[in-house]
């Protein structure tokens, strides 16, 4: 399992499971070589839309130099129950 940090990240969306583990949401994206996000200087507000813990928005987009987005992270509410227990298809 990768550990933190991890970087820039791009969030989807969430699977609801049912006490059984099981779960099923359909995400489309579209990654290329032409997939990346960048914020040219100088910083500049952002839209605060989510202020609740643990993961309240920035205030302030941060200035970046492009970064490439390549990787699929996954996320788990309980790490001991999403260990073994992941199927990708």
């Amino acid at each position: 399992m990768i550990q933190a940090p991890f970087g820039l990240a791009w969030y989807q969306g969430d699977i609801e499971t049912n006490k059984y583990g099981v779960g099923h949401q359909r995400f489309i994206g579209r990654f290329s070589i032409e997939t990346f996000i960048v914020a040219q200087a100088p910083p500049a507000p952002a839209p605060l839309v989510f202020n609740d813990s643990p993961f309240p928005n920035a205030a302030i987009n941060p200035v970046t130099n492009p970064v490439q987005l390549y990787h699929l992270g996954l996320w788990f509410n309980d790490r001991i129950k999403a260990l073994g227990l992941v199927q990708l298809v």
